[in-house]
C-alpha cells in the first residue's frame, strides 16, 4: 500500500522527513491460527530526504487570456515541493458543440526547480472563448509529483475575438447592430478581444440612446491600440429616439477604472450609420451627450488677465487657463497655440497638466519680443466635442513706461475714471492729485499690476470733502524694482447747475 503525504512548502535547505511505525505482531501455529498477539510494537526511526521531490499544483487563477495577435491562453502552474519537477505535462478540457468535451495536452520540456512558476499557451478558436467551459489538469511524471490542487476551478471566459484582416471585416458587438471594424486608412490586421459590461450610472450629462440604466458598455482591448486603429460602428441610428434634432448618439470612452466619458469624433457613413475613431483600450459605449458648453479660455501675465491690445512685460510668459466642468480634451484633441509672428515648439510653450482630461488646464508661451506687436490663437476642445477659440492681440512691453494715460469724463462733475497701461510689471503704482497751486488733495495706490488699468476717484478729498471746480493735475508714479517712472495729467471739475 501506498501513503501521500502532504508536505509543506518551506525555505529550509535540506529538508528531511523522520518516519517510525507501531505494529500490533500476531503469533501463528503450523495450521496459521493466531496463537498470542504482541501489541504496540515499535519500529526505528527512519531519516528520508526531501531535496527529491517535486510539489506540483495550478493556483487558484491558473488562466489569463493574453492580449495577443493568436487567440488562446496561458495556463500558470508552480513547483511548492523541494526537488526538481520534469517530463510532466498539463491538459486543457474545453466544451465543444457536442456533448463530447475535446482535451489537448502539451508537454513541458524544461525543468522546473524549487519555487518555480511556468505556464504553457494553448491555442485556442475564437469561439472558445464565448460562454465555454475550460479545466486545466497537471498529469505528473511520477506519482508524488503532484499536489493537491492539480486541476483548475471550471472558468468561463465571456469574450468575443476576431482577427480582422481587412476592411470588409468586422465584429459583431451586440445584435443590435454595433460592430468594430478597421479604418479605411489603415487596413494592418488587428485582433481585437470585446467583453460587454454593465454601466449602472451615468454623469448629468448623458443619457443612455434608448431605455433607462443600466446600459451595456463593451471593454475593447488590442495588443496595438492607437488612435485611429480601430473603428466602432452602430447601423440603424435612425430607429433610436432622439432628444432633440441636435442629439444624436455618439460612441464615447471611459478608462476601464475612471469616471470620465469622452465623445469619439463621430461622423455619419450612408444615411443610417456612424461611426466613431476608437482611442485606446478601455470601454465603449454609445451615449446622448446634452453638454453644449464650450470651454472658457483666459490669457493672463503674472496673475493680471490680459485684455485686447495690452502689454506683455519682457520675459514674462502668457499664461493660458482652460476650464471646463466636464473636462478639458487634453489627448484626443489637445489645445493649439498659434502665433502670427513665431514658430511656437518646445522651447517656447509648455503644458503644466499630467491628466489627460482635467477640469482645469495651464499652458504657458513666451514671447520673444522680435516685433511689437504679436497675436495669440487658443482653440480647446472639451471631452463633449464643444470647441472654443480665442485671439489675442498684444504688444511687447520694453522698458518701464506709462502710456496711454486719460480719464474720462474729462471734465468730470463727481467721479472720474484714471486709464493707463504700464508696459511692465509693477510692484506699487501712486495715483497723487494736486490742485492748481500744488497742494495734495488725493492719494491712491496701487499694487502688483502690469497692463491696462482703471482706477474710479470719487471726487473727494483724503477727508471725505468735495473738491471745488476747477483744474487738477494727476501724477502718476510706476514702481518696478529699481525702476521708477513718472507722468503728469490735466484734469477739470465742473460741478453740474
Amino acid at each position: 500500500s501506498k501513503v501521500l503525504l502532504e508536505v509543506p512548502a518551506s525555505d529550509l535547505a535540506g529538508p528531511r522527513v523522520h518516519l517510525a511505525f507501531r505494529l500490533n505482531m500476531q503469533i501463528l501455529n503450523d495450521q496459521g491460527e493466531p496463537e498470542r498477539t504482541i501489541p504496540n510494537l515499535g519500529s526505528r526511526t527512519y531519516s528520508l530526504p526531501l531535496s527529491e521531490l517535486p510539489r506540483l499544483e495550478l493556483p487558484a487563477k491558473a488562466m489569463h487570456l493574453p492580449i495577443q495577435e493568436k487567440a488562446g491562453l496561458w495556463v500558470v502552474f508552480h513547483n511548492r515541493g523541494f526537488g526538481t519537477a520534469e517530463g510532466f505535462k498539463l491538459s486543457l478540457t474545453r466544451d465543444t458543440e457536442s456533448s463530447h468535451p475535446v482535451t489537448d495536452t502539451l508537454p513541458y520540456s524544461k525543468r522546473l526547480g524549487l519555487g518555480g512558476m511556468d505556464s504553457l499557451f494553448f491555442s485556442l478558436s475564437d469561439s472558445m472563448l464565448q460562454g465555454k467551459r475550460l479545466r486545466a489538469s497537471m498529469i505528473p511524471a511520477k506519482d508524488g509529483d503532484l499536489a493537491v490542487s492539480g486541476s483548475s476551478r471550471d472558468t468561463v471566459f465571456h469574450v468575443s475575438t476576431k482577427l480582422l484582416s481587412s476592411l470588409t471585416d468586422t465584429l459583431k458587438l451586440d445584435t443590435a447592430g454595433s460592430y468594430l471594424a478597421l479604418p479605411a486608412s489603415d487596413s494592418k490586421p488587428l485582433r481585437v478581444f470585446v467583453e460587454k459590461v454593465s454601466i449602472s450610472s451615468l454623469p448629468a450629462h448623458l443619457a443612455p440612446p434608448e431605455g433607462q440604466l443600466p446600459i451595456t458598455a463593451y471593454r475593447i482591448q488590442t495588443s496595438g491600440f492607437t488612435l485611429g486603429r480601430l473603428v466602432l460602428g452602430k447601423t440603424r441610428i435612425s430607429s433610436l429616439p432622439k432628444v432633440s434634432a441636435a442629439a444624436v448618439p455618439s460612441w464615447h470612452y471611459r478608462e476601464l477604472e475612471g469616471q470620465i466619458w469622452v465623445k469619439l469624433d463621430t461622423v455619419p457613413s450612408g444615411a443610417d450609420n456612424r461611426s466613431g475613431t476608437g482611442f485606446q483600450s478601455g470601454l465603449y459605449a454609445l451615449l446622448l451627450n446634452q453638454d453644449a458648453t464650450s470651454p472658457f479660455i483666459q490669457l493672463s501675465s503674472r496673475g493680471q488677465a490680459l485684455l485686447q491690445d495690452d502689454y506683455v512685460p519682457l520675459n514674462t510668459p502668457i499664461d493660458v487657463v482652460i476650464r471646463d466642468g466636464e473636462g478639458v480634451d487634453l489627448a484626443l484633441h489637445p489645445p493649439t497655440l498659434v502665433s502670427r509672428r513665431q514658430t511656437l515648439d518646445s522651447s517656447n510653450h509648455a503644458q503644466e497638466t499630467a491628466n489627460l482630461f482635467p477640469t482645469l488646464a495651464r499652458i504657458n508661451f513666451i514671447p520673444d519680443h522680435k516685433s511689437d506687436q504679436d497675436s495669440i490663437t487658443v482653440t480647446a476642445r472639451d471631452i463633449s466635442g464643444n470647441t472654443a477659440t480665442k485671439t489675442l492681440m498684444f504688444r511687447m512691453g520694453d522698458d518701464l513706461r506709462i502710456r496711454e494715460l486719460g480719464s474720462y469724463p474729462n471734465p468730470f462733475a463727481d467721479t472720474a475714471t484714471f486709464v493707463y497701461s504700464l508696459t511692465d510689471y509693477c510692484e506699487k503704482v501712486e495715483l497723487k492729485i494736486y490742485s492748481r497751486s500744488g497742494r495734495l488733495v488725493r492719494s491712491l495706490e496701487e499694487r502688483n499690476v502690469v497692463g491696462y488699468q482703471e482706477v474710479v476717484w470719487d471726487g473727494r478729498t483724503g477727508s471725505g470733502s468735495n473738491i471745488a471746480n476747477g483744474l487738477y493735475f494727476l501724477k502718476i508714479t510706476a514702481k518696478a524694482g529699481k525702476k521708477e517712472t513718472s507722468k503728469v495729467y490735466k484734469l477739470f471739475k465742473k460741478q453740474r447747475k
